[in-house]
């Protein structure tokens, strides 16, 4: 059993190896967490303590940092209302929708990064009886990927520490076509 265990740990790695995917230590000490999915890639700057616990999740510090990419084409309306705010408003509706718990109601706040790219900012209380109390979530629209970040605010942190945190990740994601080329 654990022959296998570990020949499927080795071929996970270097599958996600060779799509590129992980945490990409340069030798000037620069940490980028690279990403991929609906075929794309993307990579986030990174600072601290870092740690990959599997494809879609890492811990950074104190913090877990978890996404999703999906095709923002999938929110798209015949209506022609089909600006990044309004995807994103549709995006958000439809993932709380899918909550069933009370009090779950979304705080929003659109913004803008400092190259124009508008992001939301979002958050809403979490009732699943552990140290989590709330989730914080910034989601952009990057050519049609809907990019969405989210981390978990655990009882004893303080939300702004947390949205400042998910808030640098969404501001410095670029999207790459692999990860050669980020340490340079």
């Amino acid at each position: 059993m654990f022959a296998r265990i570990s020949l499927y740990g080795f071929f996970c790695l270097l599958t996600a190896t060779a799509a590129g995917q992980g945490v990409l230590r340069c030798d000037d000490g620069r940490i980028f967490w690279v990403i991929t999915g609906d075929n794309r890639g993307f990579a986030i700057p990174l600072e601290g303590d870092v740690s990959e616990t599997n494809d879609d999740l890492i811990n950074v510090e104190d913090k877990a940092l978890h996404y999703y990419i999906l095709d923002a084409k999938n929110y798209y309306t015949a209506d022609g209302k089909n600006k990044d705010a309004d995807i994103l408003e549709r995006f958000i509706k439809g993932e709380m929708d899918g909550l069933e718990f009370e009090g779950l109601e979304p705080v929003k706040e659109l913004r803008s990064r400092q190259d124009g790219e508008s992001f939301l900012l979002w958050r809403h209380n979490w009732t699943s009886g552990n140290q989590v109390d709330r989730q914080v979530h910034a989601t952009i629209i990057l050519n049609d990927a809907l990019v969405w970040l989210t981390c978990p605010k655990f009882i004893d942190m303080e939300l702004a520490g947390v949205e400042a945190f998910i808030i640098k990740c969404i501001e410095n994601i670029k999207e790459i076509e692999n990860a050669e080329g980020l340490c340079e």
